[in-house]
């Protein structure tokens, strides 16, 4: 009972500390003769905490067991959700197992200590690229995909566009592999293959509910490809994430998958690529000199030392930064996202440093001058 409440405590810690420090993800791996614990801020690592194996063993079954996971299982990868009491809220997370030759990893997502959709409403009211996205999101059919890397807020976006259709009055099915967050007024459905409910097997039972939008939480697979393509060729107004790096990748991944390239041209309306950049702390950014940016733009350029209350790294929390592809147009080219559009403003604000132009990884079109 000892080791257990040990173990309880120590994963409680964690928690709150990464909740507190508005961390998104816990990733608690096996070492030798330690388990690690180790927070993912602005896609990098940092080690915060050690256990021994017994307490990081112990942790890893109380959270599969509270995920509903199978805690006999442990040749497997498995993935569940659960609600914990965190910092005073409840907090909903995602849970992801995978097996090492060193024992099972860990990685807990915390949905709300992410940007919440009405704090990213807000942070992004004066972006040109997000309010081109939400022209696009009411047109009467087509398909509007969502692209970029892991961690980089796609579901986010996805939520919020599948949330602003509800308030419109849309009837919204959204099929996700699994549910991430529970959103009001939208028609959630897990899919799960294991017992049939497949995407393509949910797809005519959906169109059956006759829905105005329809959401598919993640394309990794022909099936998913299918469906969404379908689903906007069958007079829906579809929006979809995928792993890709920009526009001209979307196009090579729908062919690997086996979609006629007409098909998708038919139904593409736009995608937004779009990524999370390093906000910088508020409390310690000074000025360095100006940016210039495309036609001749200029404005302060803003640099951060750090300071206590960022923990030394000058940056504090992120900000999305969008390109937008519209109406496929380029799909004959291997195009990389150009993200000045949618960072100036942010630029501008103070939010985002000199380097936020190293984003565009073609050919930044800014440059510091000192003052």
């Amino acid at each position: 009972m000892t080791e257990r409440r040990g173990a309880v405590c120590a994963l409680g810690e964690v928690l709150e500390w990464a909740v507190v420090r508005n961390v998104p993800d816990v990733h608690v791996e096996p070492g030798e003769g330690a388990w690690q614990v180790q927070f993912r801020r602005n896609g990098r690592l940092c080690r915060v905490a050690a256990w021994d194996e017994q307490t990081g063993l112990e942790i890893v079954r109380r959270v599969k067991l509270l995920s509903r996971m199978d805690i006999a299982e442990k040749r497997v990868p498995q993935d569940g959700q659960l609600q914990l009491p965190v910092a005073g809220e409840v907090r909903h997370m995602r849970v992801a197992t995978l097996p090492t030759v060193r024992g099972e990893r860990l990685v807990i997502r915390i949905h709300d200590a992410r940007m919440d959709p009405d704090d990213m409403a807000a942070e992004e009211a004066d972006d040109p690229v997000w309010r081109r996205w939400l022209s696009w999101s009411e047109a009467p059919h087509g398909l509007l995909l969502i692209a970029g890397p892991t961690g980089s807020g796609k579901t986010t976006s996805l939520y919020r566009t599948t949330r602003r259709w509800a308030e419109k009055g849309y009837c919204v099915i959204s099929l996700e592999d699994p549910v991430e967050r529970h959103i009001p007024g939208v028609h959630q459905v897990d899919v799960m293959g294991k017992r049939g409910l497949t995407y393509r097997r949910l797809l005519p039972a959906s169109l059956r509910q006759d829905p105005n939008a329809l959401a598919i939480g993640e394309i990794r697979d022909d099936d998913a490809a299918w469906t969404a393509v379908q689903a906007a060729l069958a007079g829906c107004i579809v929006v979809a994430t995928l792993h890709a790096a920009g526009p001209g990748d979307v196009w090579r991944r729908f062919g690997h998958w086996g979609i006629c390239p007409g098909e998708l041209e038919n139904s593409l309306l736009a995608v937004l690529s779009q990524r999370l950049a390093p906000r910088l702390c508020p409390h310690c950014r000074r000025r360095k000199g100006a940016v210039r940016g495309g036609g001749g733009r200029v404005a302060l350029a803003w640099t951060a030392a750090g300071c206590d209350l960022c923990g030394g790294r000058g940056r504090s929390g992120v900000v999305p930064v969008y390109h937008l592809s519209e109406q496929g147009r380029e799909s004959g080219q291997a195009l990389l996202p150009d993200w000045e559009e949618s960072a100036w403003p942010k630029v501008v604000k103070g939010d985002l440093g000199e380097e936020w132009y190293g984003l565009d990884t073609a050919s930044p079109s800014a440059s510091v001058e000192e003052v």
